[in-house]
């Protein structure tokens, strides 16, 4: 039975058993503010049973207790009842264990002072049958503590879920941030890796530039080396061919001197001849034709032999100079070829020596207007000097 159902309704000369017995235990030993383990679970027994004194009480014929009893228990419970209002209102701090040794202390007291109290004043025998009627107040002891240990059951599991949580929930995190950490750790290397990657295949790429455009420029400079090699091996046989024509007309020159000069001496001795030759040919005039016709033949022809001679002294010096001009075109082409690295000045003296070669000069000796280019011609050679680069 239920110690809070057998409340007395008429309790107007004990105002605090009414609060005492209407306050359930749980809520007086139990308070969710206070952390697990401190708790007044200890004095169950001393508010059980003062609930049950006092509901004895409250059940007799208190009519005939003296006013001086009334008053002191009056007293015991005024103060005890402010003790448990003060258990209730209790908050957690660092002198909660000091206050909870006094007001456990206080509430035996308290106790022991109703007991004294109602024990001298209420007859040992209605105490015994409201024992015997209230016989199920050792069943309800045993179902409450039962309960109670299922209580602590629960509250020790319960903190022990609570801790199993937090465990994990701790060893997630530290898995988190280790995950984190790992992928911060990756971001990173592949930050690095992508950089160093992008910079050496820059450094790759600068270099294989850099050996390709080497490599052109040598091939570059290997064919300008073939073209001008192939060039001057085309021009260095029209040289000598220049300066050989060259000689020859030297020499045929050299040759038409001896004989322009043999003819002015034959016409000069032919004219001192006939001026000191003094034939006499009286008036036969037949004779002096004869003589005339004959002196007039070999003047005209000694006088055409000498100016035949002379032009083809000129002619052979025209064609020496000629020749000798252009053996020494060529021969300075070799030395601008070998001089210049570009190609376009290359170009430009090769149509220059080959306008020099095919042009016509003006060497003095012969009444001809010089610079005039054969277009052909010039044409022809450069055909020709191809033929002889591409074999």
């Amino acid at each position: 039975m239920n110690k809070e159902s057998q409340i007395p309704q008429d309790n107007s000369i004990f105002p605090s058993a009414n609060k005492i017995l209407k306050t359930p235990t749980e809520q007086i030993i139990f308070n969710k503010n206070w952390p697990d383990g401190f708790d007044y679970s200890e004095c169950r027994t001393n508010i059980e049973n003062t609930k049950f004194y006092v509901t004895i009480l409250l059940q007799s014929s208190y009519q005939d207790i003296p006013d001086n009893a009334v008053s002191q228990i009056n007293q015991n419970l005024d103060r005890y009842e402010k003790l448990l209002t003060q258990i209730k209102s209790q908050k957690f701090n660092e002198n909660f264990v000091k206050s909870k040794q006094s007001i456990i202390s206080n509430l035996n007291i308290s106790y022991q002072h109703i007991f004294s109290h109602l024990s001298n004043n209420i007859p040992m025998t209605y105490i015994k049958s409201i024992v015997e009627k209230n016989g199920a107040i050792n069943h309800f002891e045993e179902e409450t503590k039962n309960f109670q240990n299922h209580i602590s059951q629960l509250r020790k599991e319960y903190q022990e879920h609570i801790t199993s949580i937090k465990n994990i929930n701790e060893t997630l995190t530290n898995k988190i941030n280790e995950a984190e950490q790992q992928i911060s750790a990756i971001k990173k290397s592949r930050s690095e890796l992508t950089e160093n990657h992008i910079s050496e295949l820059e450094n790759i790429l600068q270099s294989d530039k850099e050996k390709i455009e080497e490599t052109l420029h040598n091939a570059q400079t290997s064919l300008e080396k073939i073209n001008a090699d192939s060039a001057l091996k085309v021009i260095r046989p029209y040289s000598l061919d220049f300066k050989s024509a060259s000689d020859t007309h030297l020499s045929s020159s050299k040759i038409w001197l001896t004989c322009s000069i043999i003819s002015i001496v034959l016409c000069l001795s032919w004219g001192i001849y006939c001026l000191k030759s003094n034939i006499s040919v009286g008036s036969d005039i037949p004779l002096l034709v004869n003589y005339i016709t004959s002196k007039v033949i070999i003047t005209i022809i000694l006088a055409s032999s000498l100016i035949w001679c002379a032009r083809r002294y000129k002619i052979a010096l025209h064609l020496h100079t000629i020749n000798l001009h252009k053996a020494n075109a060529l021969n300075s082409f070799e030395a601008f070829i070998a001089a210049s690295d570009s190609q376009s000045v290359r170009d430009a003296v090769i149509l220059q020596t080959t306008q020099t070669i095919f042009s016509k000069e003006n060497s003095g000796y012969l009444d001809i207007e010089g610079n005039n280019t054969s277009l052909p011609a010039l044409q022809s050679a450069l055909e020709l000097i191809a033929k002889r680069a591409n074999q």
